[in-house]
């Protein structure tokens, strides 16, 4: 499967973000909030990368097949990503019911970062990619 300049572009920046902040939170919340950490904090950012590799692999996929829907399809991605976060907040307040507050404060910390970083990404993308098919169309034109 070929590489395209964007998925190099985001699994570089998905990396760096999950190194910062994983090793940044765990940071924190050993030595400034001791009391708040807890020993499943790493599956957290394992979690958001893993997703984040999963949603670049699938969106350019399709996007590929379906190029006039891409929206559509961000759209459809983030929901699966909420339904999953979901159905982990839950379980996860089964397994461990004594740190759920600091699990559930921890995640839903993670979910806004990673949020930002993929709406600014694929809005960056969207832009550049009306701006080329506007410029394609334009060609055709004359």
């Amino acid at each position: 499967m070929k590489k395209s300049i964007q998925k190099r572009n985001y699994l570089i920046i998905l990396t760096a973000l999950t190194l910062v902040a994983g090793i940044g939170g765990a940071l924190i919340l050993q030595y400034a909030l001791p009391q708040y950490y807890f020993s499943s904090y790493p599956f957290i950012p394992i979690y958001f990368y893993v997703f984040g590799f999963i949603f670049i692999y699938l969106f350019e996929r399709v996007r590929r097949n379906i190029q006039n829907k891409t929206l559509l399809l961000y759209a459809s991605l983030r929901m699966m990503k909420l339904m999953v976060s979901i159905i982990i907040l839950v379980i996860a307040g089964y397994v461990v019911p004594d740190q759920i507050k600091e699990f559930l404060f921890t995640f839903i910390a993670f979910y806004l970062i990673y949020l930002i970083f993929e709406t600014l990404f694929f809005f960056n993308f969207e832009t550049k990619e009306s701006k080329r098919l506007k410029k394609q169309k334009k060609n055709k034109e004359i």
